[in-house]
């Protein structure tokens, strides 16, 4: 149920997660996954490997930055 997904996530807000890039989506920003299968958007290249921040949640989508 997608509105559960939305409160699992909301949970790792503000934590730093690592996150496996994959697809690049534009302006120097990816999709990936942390390691709980979270989608994460950030700045990053495919095939990266990051400590990301998880700021906030748009969507099923967490944006996150570099941490």
């Amino acid at each position: 149920c997608k509105a559960i997904e939305l409160e699992y996530n909301k949970q790792f807000l503000g934590t730093v997660q690592e996150v496996l890039f994959e697809q690049y989506k534009e302006g120097g920003l990816c999709f990936g996954h942390t390691t709980r299968y979270q989608l994460v958007c950030a700045k990053a290249q495919p095939g990266e490997y990051k400590k990301i921040l998880l700021e906030k949640q748009n969507g099923d989508i967490i944006i996150g930055m570099e941490n």
